[in-house]
């Protein structure tokens, strides 16, 4: 019986494999230096799933295990100095986060309560005037921004709820009466007044 080897067949080493650490230093030996941060950032994502622990633990094994035989002290250096580098960088991401959401915890969510006369239009009437800025374009029309995104957006600068913002926008008409109408009215006039002034500051 007679058997038959392709070798012209490609096969990526893999981590499971064997003698992948021996495959990985001859690899690592033979790149330029210039050329093995892009080296090593292709084996973190693609076989260690972006988990940079268990890639640093493995390249400090693999340069124990070589670096008398196969790995250059270069070679070495410029590892461990791949390894230092993301090992800030994602310090740097995780603190960010950790900013971020300590900011959001601090800040907290803003409750409004009826007559609270923290913002000077009431919910109704910051839909209606939300409704009447997307008409005359100062907002983008419904095909380029959603009542999601609409609702998401003033809950931050008013403090409303976003789902009921997101809700109300669509049923506009029911809080289209005479007294809301008024209020928008008053702070357009408030707005062209102050407005007035600062022109003829100028």
């Amino acid at each position: 019986m007679n058997y038959f080897v392709d070798l012209s067949a490609q096969y990526f080493i893999q981590p499971t494999d064997i003698k992948y650490d021996t495959f990985f230093a001859y690899k690592t030996r033979q790149l330029d230096l210039l050329k093995l941060d892009k080296f090593l950032d292709y084996h973190l994502l693609n076989y260690y799933g972006d988990n940079l622990a268990e890639f640093s633990r493995f390249l400090n094994l693999c340069i124990r295990k070589h670096d008398d035989k196969l790995l250059s002290p270069k070679h070495i250096q410029t590892i461990n100095e791949w390894v230092s580098l993301k090992e800030k960088q994602q310090e740097k991401q995780t603190q960010g986060l950790l900013d971020n959401q300590s900011y959001k915890t601090k800040k907290g969510k803003l409750k409004r309560e009826a007559q609270d006369k923290l913002t000077c239009l009431n919910q109704e009437q910051t839909v209606l005037l939300m409704y009447y800025l997307q008409k005359e374009k100062v907002l983008l029309k419904d095909e380029y921004l959603t009542d999601m995104d609409a609702g998401k957006a003033f809950e931050i600068l008013t403090g409303y709820s976003q789902h009921t913002l997101r809700q109300n926008l669509g049923k506009f008409h029911l809080f289209h009466n005479k007294a809301n109408l008024k209020e928008i009215d008053h702070l357009l006039t408030r707005l062209k007044i102050a407005i007035d002034k600062d022109l003829k500051e100028k």
